[in-house]
């Protein structure tokens, strides 16, 4: 071992002993310091390679709760044992039940350092510091979650909320995801409807038709192929729109279950597939809302309605 190896191990040594002498607050302190500082020069190497830098980001905040964990086998429990780890996620539970956010922060995560590393506790955690207002602590937690279960609506959702004002399309897509897993949530329906509304300088005409229905996307008088398939039986009814949008259409002459999937023909891009609702009755139809559909065939649907209209 060369003495420049040496020398910085020493240096190491040295650091992580007196990072072990500072009482409970100064060593959280200073791990969330060296945490920030990793996570910056994350994403200084690896901002160019989107999906490196989220699988890294995760693997810091894997090694950061290991070296909480190392802190604590070398601690003792004297420090923090007052309270049996059961009763500190409890704690949380009332403090956050009570909208004292911040409190149920930090008493979700002295549960987690004395060993309660649960996905319900993580969440938790999460959901705290979103509604605290500490963003970067919210996701970081969602990305705990979300390592080890990437069906989980609830931590989908907080992700989409952390990262929705830099990234809206990279939120959308998590809340689509999240919509898939809850068809009939509402509450994700309300966010996805949010994050819309903030691409919605590029995308809608915040035009509202003669029904009161504030429209989000550019709609024209399009007539394309729709199917529909009642949810509960298998019975299929052809359709035609007369206008359609990304977010949905008017299908004349016909009457339509108030919940159902559909296939809807495009000429251009092949057939998008997803569910629909009856929005409104008309004297002659039915307004359509689509629900469930990802970005991409948003997307679509609303190319083909441009390329009608330029």
């Amino acid at each position: 071992m060369g003495s420049d190896l040496k020398a910085k191990i020493k240096v190491i040594q040295d650091a992580f002993s007196t990072w072990l002498e500072l009482n409970p607050q100064d060593q959280e302190s200073a791990l969330e310091t060296l945490r920030t500082e990793a996570f910056r020069l994350a994403f200084q190497k690896y901002k160019s390679e989107p999906e490196i830098l989220e699988k890294n980001v995760l693997e810091v905040e894997n090694a950061f709760c290991q070296l909480s964990q190392v802190k604590r086998v070398l601690s003792g429990n004297s420090s923090r044992a007052q309270i049996p780890c059961p009763e500190l996620l409890a704690d949380a539970k009332l403090k956050f039940k009570d909208k004292r956010y911040a409190e149920a922060l930090a008493s979700c995560e002295r549960a987690i350092h004395t060993g309660i590393e649960t996905e319900e506790a993580h969440l938790l955690c999460a959901t705290a510091a979103l509604y605290a207002k500490d963003l970067p602590r919210a996701d970081r937690y969602a990305n705990l979650v979300l390592k080890n279960n990437m069906s989980n609506p609830h931590a989908l959702v907080v992700k989409a909320l952390c990262i929705k004002a830099d990234d809206p399309i990279k939120a959308l897509e998590y809340l689509d995801r999240a919509q898939r897993l809850r068809p009939d949530s509402k509450v994700i329906q309300g966010y996805r409807e949010g994050v819309l509304q903030l691409l919605g300088s590029e995308k809608s005409t915040n035009k509202t038709d003669p029904f009161g229905f504030k429209r989000k996307w550019i709609r024209a008088p399009l007539v394309r192929d729709l199917y529909v398939n009642d949810v509960t039986n298998s019975i299929l009814l052809p359709c035609r729109t007369v206008s359609l949008s990304a977010g949905g259409c008017y299908i004349p002459g016909k009457t339509l279950p108030k919940e159902f999937r559909f296939s809807l023909s495009l000429k251009q891009f092949g057939k998008i597939h997803g569910f629909g609702e009856v929005a409104y009755n008309g004297k002659d139809g039915a307004g359509i809302r689509f629900r469930n559909l990802s970005t991409q065939e948003q997307m679509l649907i609303d190319q083909e309605v441009k390329s009608l209209i330029k």
